[in-house]
């Protein structure tokens, strides 16, 4: 099995289970209006509590969360800079309370890449705790803070969802 998932290009682990992955795009994105930025329709997070909502069904075949990272393009002037951020969670299967399962992670002082429009990733993966095949999830990323001066801009796009 493992060598046919490497002749068809896919990832396998020391374990020899191949891992899948999809991208679940941004679904909410607070108050403020979308727009294209590029060729990504998306919304920027500027203020404190400004969020962004991602829905999806997680896999019949799931076993274990490799990862799932947020995905964003980050604007930043010359200016340092940095965000604080948190990540909430609820999941539940088909029969159950909608938020059974509820989870979280933070992070503070994320940096902005100094570089104009750097595509970023974000690994919320601790977030997941309890997850199983069949769960329906949602997730909310809410900016807690903008740390440092100037123009500093986060532009949520998806999620990344890798598992085995």
């Amino acid at each position: 099995m493992a060598d046919l998932a490497k002749v068809m290009g896919l990832d396998v682990p020391a374990g020899g289970v191949p891992t899948k992955e999809f991208f679940v795009p941004l679904v909410y994105a607070g108050e403020d209006p979308w727009f294209i930025y590029g060729d990504f329709y998306t919304f920027a997070m500027t203020t404190i509590n400004d969020h962004c909502h991602f829905d999806f069904k997680v896999p019949h075949d799931f076993t274990t969360l490799t990862h799932c990272k947020f995905v964003y393009i980050t604007r930043c002037d010359a200016t340092p800079g940095s965000w604080d951020w948190t990540v909430t969670t609820d999941f539940a299967a088909d029969g159950e309370t909608y938020n059974i399962h509820s989870d979280s992670d933070t992070g503070n002082n994320e940096a902005f890449a100094l570089s104009a429009n750097q595509m970023t990733t974000l690994d919320i993966s601790a977030a997941f705790t309890g997850l199983a095949a069949d769960d329906y999830v949602g997730v909310k990323v809410n900016m807690d803070a903008i740390n440092g001066t100037g123009v500093k801009y986060v532009y949520p796009l998806g999620l990344v969802f890798k598992y085995s």
